[in-house]
């Protein structure tokens, strides 16, 4: 009864917030189905697909993430937190199936509310992105 009852799960909303839910339940679920409240027009057809990538993960002490922790750490002045996050990002497993150490970083905190009808970003996290960009470029440059 367990399988049955995950083989299909209904998100409400087919807003950025709801496509990104069931982009990201669909590998769990046999089937998805979106409601939207406004209806296609007569005779259209919508099918929404998703790609997900394998579970990835480097290691910390890899000299390119390491590298790159240092860079962080020096543009944001707070030590690099690894976290397991965005590592099903189809390209990301691409480069780890070839060996190539990928790092995925953000910005944001939680209150930022990414994906919802409040969603905001910091002006304060795009310099933070700069910084963090030209430190990621000067360290991996002396691989």
């Amino acid at each position: 009864m367990a399988d049955l009852a995950r083989s299909h799960a209904v998100v409400i909303g087919a807003g950025m917030a709801g496509l990104t839910a069931a982009q990201a339940i669909s590998g769990h679920f046999g089937k998805v189905t979106i409601i939207e409240r406004d209806a296609l027009p007569a005779g259209a057809e919508l099918e929404l697909t998703a790609e997900t990538g394998e579970p990835s993960l480097f290691p910390p002490d890899n000299r390119a993430i390491a590298l790159s922790a240092q860079a962080l750490e020096r543009a944001v002045g707070t030590p690099t937190a690894f976290v397991r996050s965005g590592g099903s990002i189809p390209v990301v497993a691409e480069f780890a199936a070839r060996d190539i150490p990928t790092v995925v970083s953000g910005f944001g905190l939680e209150d930022d509310a990414y994906h919802a009808p409040d969603e905001s970003f910091r002006l304060a996290g795009l310099d933070q992105g700069a910084a963090a960009a030209d430190e990621l470029y000067r360290a991996l440059a002396a691989l």
